[in-house]
């Protein structure tokens, strides 16, 4: 028995589309339109579980889906403190000591706040809970790129280290299965 764990990255808001860490934006008009065109809608299956993450985009998007998702707190993206909403170019000037930790060492903290690491414990329990409960079920969650990069590496049991090497676009689907020996990676079609 399979499970199928469907991840789909969130639109682009305003903030990263101008090369800025993630704030808590919803989605802004271009979001619903990109969101809408990208075919989630139409791909959806029917029995599938739907959850997301509780950010405010996450539940916007939902929002635009046929049937309810239940939030998961597993899946909220990365606490980027002080960072939220700066540009990357802001914060290489104003803490480039920093920044360049966090880039390349998972346990440096994200603008003083968590780092990749905590991310990657949440969510490689939280599929480790999916599989000791879940059996032959199919679930879609809506969520961010630093939640499906960790989701990645749990699953390979790559080094949390590379989690810079793994790019997860705006409105992809990665999928991800449980079968007796783990987790494995599915290229999405």
């Amino acid at each position: 028995m399979t499970t199928r764990l469907h991840l789909f990255s969130l639109a682009a808001t305003t903030a990263v589309r101008k090369g800025c860490f993630p704030d808590d934006e919803t989605l802004d008009e271009r979001g619903v339109r990109e969101t809408l065109a990208c075919g989630l809608t139409e791909w959806l299956p029917a029995d599938a579980r739907l959850l997301c993450a509780p950010s405010a985009l996450a539940l916007a998007t939902a929002a635009l889906l046929p049937r309810p998702a239940q939030v998961e707190v597993a899946l909220a993206d990365m606490d980027y403190g002080r960072w939220h909403g700066q540009s990357l170019g802001d914060v290489a000037s104003a803490e480039p000591d920093a920044l360049a930790a966090w880039l390349q060492h998972p346990d440096a903290p994200a603008g003083g706040a968590a780092c990749f690491s905590d991310v990657l414990q949440r969510v490689g329990a939280w599929l480790d809970q999916l599989a000791a409960t879940e059996h032959a079920s199919e679930i879609v969650a809506l969520t961010h790129p630093m939640v499906i990069r960790a989701a990645i590496l749990h699953a390979l049991g790559a080094p949390a280290v590379a989690f810079t090497r793994i790019q997860v676009p705006p409105l992809c689907r990665f999928e991800l299965r449980r079968a007796a020996h783990g987790w494995h990676w599915w290229p999405a079609r």
